[in-house]
């Protein structure tokens, strides 16, 4: 499990009681990893799904490995992915 900052639904800096809120964040990391671009990480420029471009895409096995090889790299256990008739459901824990 992972503790850091946590999103708001903005994904802005979630704002708790006048600080910044800290919470378990694994699902908020499969997130970004899911929405990022390879490229995107500066000190990691090969992470990254970029899954806004498949959007009105085929969803298929090929984009299921890619996911999952990109969990693995970024040190993800405990990972599901499943292509589902309305969408696609991804989750994982971190050490």
């Amino acid at each position: 499990m992972a503790l850091d900052f946590l999103y708001d639904d903005n994904n802005d800096l979630l704002i708790s009681n006048g600080d910044l809120a800290i919470g378990e964040s694994d699902m908020q990391h499969v997130q970004d990893l899911l929405l990022a671009f390879p490229g995107h990480y500066k000190n990691s420029p090969l992470s990254g799904v970029g899954l806004p471009a498949y959007q009105h895409g085929i969803m298929d096995k090929t984009i299921e490995r890619t996911i999952k090889v990109a969990l693995e790299a970024d040190g993800a256990i405990d990972k599901e992915i499943k292509l589902t008739e309305n969408g696609l459901i991804v989750t994982a824990k971190y050490y």
